[in-house]
C-alpha cells in the first residue's frame, strides 16, 4: 500500500512542480511537447530510485535479522518491529506536507529496513507454532504462502483504489493501522517463549512441552508392555 502511495505522492509532486515552472502560455501544449516528455521522464526516474531504495534494504538488514532471531525471543521482536513501523508513519506524513520526496525515500528505506529484520523472526516462528508433527508444519507453511501471495494480490488489486479513495496520506496511516494490529494479534494471541538460543523444550510453549511429554509417556508405555525389557528395551528408551 505504501509502494503505490508513494508512486502516486512522487507523481502528484512532479507534475505541481512542472505546473508552477511552466509559463501560462505554454499550459495547453499537448502531451508531446518537450516539457511533458521531460516531467515523464523524471517521474520514471524517481520512480526508479524508489524502487532501489525499497530492495537494497532487505539485502542488507535480512542477515542481521537473522541474528536477533537466534539471539532473542522471536515473539517479542517482531512485536518490537511492529510497533516501530507503525510509528514510522509520522516520517510519511511529514514527506506529504512538507511536499519532500527525499523523506520519502527515507521513510521506505526505514520501513524496508524493518521488513528485513521482521522476516527471519516471522519464518523461524513457524515451526514451533505448528505441531512437531511433519504434516502440521507442512499445513502450517502451506498456508502461509498461500496467505503471503493472497496478500500481495490483494494489495497490487487494491491499492489504487484505496489511494483513490483515501488519499496518500490516508494510505500510511492505514498501513499504520495494520502493524498495530499485527503487534496486538502477536502480544495477546500469541502465548510462550520463542527463544532460540537451545531447540530444546524449554523454548517450546507449555502446551507443545505437554504434547511432547505425552508422547514420550506413551513410548515408555508401549516399551513396558510388549516386553522390552534387557538390552532391546533400554536402547529404545535411549534412542526416545
Amino acid at each position: 500500500m505504501t509502494y503505490l502511495a508513494s508512486i502516486s505522492m512522487i507523481q502528484n509532486l512532479t507534475l505541481s512542480d512542472d505546473h508552477n515552472n511552466t509559463p501560462s502560455a505554454t499550459t495547453f501544449e499537448d502531451s508531446s511537447s518537450p516539457s511533458s516528455s521531460s516531467s515523464s521522464s523524471r517521474v520514471n526516474t524517481l520512480i526508479s530510485i524508489l524502487i532501489l531504495v525499497k530492495l537494497l534494504p532487505n539485502v542488507i538488514f535480512m542477515p542481521l535479522g537473522g541474528v536477533l532471531a537466534d539471539k532473542y525471543d522471536r515473539r517479542h521482536v517482531q512485536i518490537v518491529l511492529d510497533v516501530t513501523s507503525s510509528v514510522l508513519v509520522w516520517v510519511y506524513l511529514w514527506a506529504v506536507w512538507w511536499d519532500s520526496v527525499g523523506l520519502l525515500y527515507v521513510a521506505n528505506f526505514v520501513q524496508e529496513s524493518l521488513s528485513g529484520l521482521y522476516v527471519p523472526s516471522n519464518s523461524a516462528m513457524l515451526p514451533l507454532l505448528a505441531s512437531s508433527s511433519d504434516q502440521e508444519l507442512q499445513k502450517a507453511t502451506t498456508l502461509s504462502g498461500v496467505t503471503w501471495s493472497l496478500m500481495a494480490a490483494l494489495g497490487s488489486s487494491t491499492g489504487g483504489l484505496l489511494v483513490a479513495l483515501f488519499g496518500v496520506q490516508g494510505c500510511f496511516i492505514l498501513d499504520s493501522l495494520t502493524y498495530l494490529v499485527s503487534a496486538v494479534l502477536l502480544l495477546y494471541g500469541v502465548k510462550g517463549s520463542y527463544l532460540a538460543t537451545n531447540e530444546d523444550d524449554t523454548n517450546i510453549p507449555h502446551n507443545k512441552q505437554q504434547q511432547r511429554q505425552r508422547r514420550r509417556a506413551s513410548s515408555v508405555s508401549k516399551t513396558s508392555t510388549t516386553g522390552g525389557s534387557g538390552n532391546g528395551g533400554q536402547e529404545f528408551l535411549v534412542a526416545s
